[in-house]
């Protein structure tokens, strides 16, 4: 089978570009807008304990790179409790003399990711403002009766009840409300200590006492920084006016 011809491409940096400016049209005066409003902020921390099997075994690591990924985090409704939930992903480079043939060789590069997911809750306070209460929505119903023209055969003994008709109406009001939400600001993580299990290899093909260990244990600690917002209509007066 022929390989097929590779496509070439040639490519070049281009030259310096001018630019200008654009004018941006102002609201002088007073206005309202409707704008995100720091409720709270604060910082929360809590730990991690996990251990791990490699595939290899584990002459030194090499790099270990931990990434926070929080996929929840919300005010649960009428508390001041909120909910984070996400995912710590860990990746780690490290070096295995299994398989390696060569005597004193540093050994493979290996890859190891793996993800640990929580979830926790914290009680917070609105160190800020409390935000604004939602309006609840309503719902109601309107009675009223409608009297008929009926003759005193289609009526029995002419009475009122009788001879008239119940209508129904309801009204449903629903309302938006501009619910407080999280935003993350800032997270830090601090691996507190590794331990390791190691054995000492008595592979010929390996160097003379070198150790090794496939099981890592991991403590972790891990310090959140959140804010509450929750948008709001403010009143907003140009510096000319004041």
């Amino acid at each position: 089978m022929k390989n097929k011809k590779q496509l070439k491409i040639d490519s070049k940096v281009l030259g310096k570009c001018e630019n200008n400016p654009v004018d941006i049209e102002t609201i002088s005066g007073y206005t309202e807008a409707k704008v995100p409003v720091i409720l709270a902020e604060f910082s929360t921390q809590f730990n991690l304990s996990f251990s791990l099997n490699l595939s290899y075994e584990v002459s030194s690591i090499k790099n270990i790179d931990n990434k926070l990924l929080i996929t929840q985090c919300m005010l649960i409704p009428g508390t001041e409790v909120v909910y984070i939930k996400g995912i710590l992903k860990e990746h780690m480079d490290y070096y295995s003399y299994h398989p390696s043939n060569i005597i004193g060789a540093k050994g493979s590069t290996r890859h190891c990711t793996i993800k640990i997911p929580f979830e926790f809750t914290t009680n917070i306070v609105f160190n800020i403002q409390p935000p604004n209460l939602p309006i609840k929505s309503t719902s109601s119903e309107i009675k009223y009766l409608n009297n008929l023209s009926f003759s005193k055969n289609n009526c029995i003994k002419n009475t009122y009840l009788t001879c008239a008709s119940e209508n129904k109406n309801k009204i449903d009001i629903q309302y938006y409300n501009n619910f407080p939400y999280c935003e993350i600001v800032n997270s830090e993580i601090t691996q507190n200590n590794i331990h390791t299990i190691n054995n000492v290899t008595s592979s010929i093909n390996k160097p003379l006492g070198i150790k090794e260990n496939k099981k890592i244990e991991k403590n972790m600690s891990i310090l959140l920084g959140i804010r509450i917002l929750q948008d709001r209509y403010i009143e907003i007066y140009s510096s000319s006016n004041t």
